[in-house]
């Protein structure tokens, strides 16, 4: 199930006596939701280019089928043309030679680009990934220490009342007597 940026913006939590602050949850889910949303967006540009560095390829690829294909023709009819054949069937041989040469070395050079850029936004992503765990994980020990906090304070309260308690107690003892 993918979460959208919306969702973890609109997300609301029940309420329970000693919960988290809303505001530090909601201001840390805009955090969130703000960073995916980044992350999202560019993903989707990362997928655009990623398809039309494919329909770059299979032009590509369908200049190479076609390249090839007058190859076949052009040495179909130097077979035929039997007085110019060799001299009209080695020129265009070396000439298409080095056409497609050519494109299949192109082809390889975008093919390296674009593996060189898939492994730069890997990479971009590895590391947001990363700081948003940091982030998380700080986020979390924050929480943890505030609620490590509030419990101290409760059981001093409960600790307070608990005197107050045996003190009244004893003053209700010693106006009996």
């Amino acid at each position: 199930m993918q979460i959208s940026p919306e969702e973890i913006k609109n997300h609301h939590f029940k309420k329970v006596l000693r919960g988290y602050d809303p505001r530090d949850v909601d201001e840390f889910l805009r955090t969130i939701a703000n960073d995916y949303e980044d992350v999202y967006d560019e993903n989707d540009e990362m997928k655009i280019r990623i398809r039309e560095m494919i329909a770059k390829i299979e032009q590509y690829q369908q200049l190479e089928t076609t390249l090839q294909q007058t190859l076949v023709q052009a040495q179909e009819f130097a077979n035929k043309s039997v007085s110019n054949s060799k001299t009209f069937e080695e020129q265009s041989r070396k000439d298409a030679e080095k056409t497609s040469a050519k494109i299949v070395e192109q082809a390889y050079r975008d093919l390296v680009k674009m593996k060189e850029e898939i492994d730069i936004l890997e990479t971009k992503r590895d590391n947001l990934l990363g700081r948003m765990k940091e982030l998380l994980m700080t986020e979390l020990r924050i929480l943890q220490q505030e609620e490590e906090k509030a419990t101290k304070k409760m059981n001093a309260a409960e600790m307070e009342s608990q005197n107050t308690s045996t003190e009244f107690e004893e003053i209700i003892v010693a106006i009996t007597k």
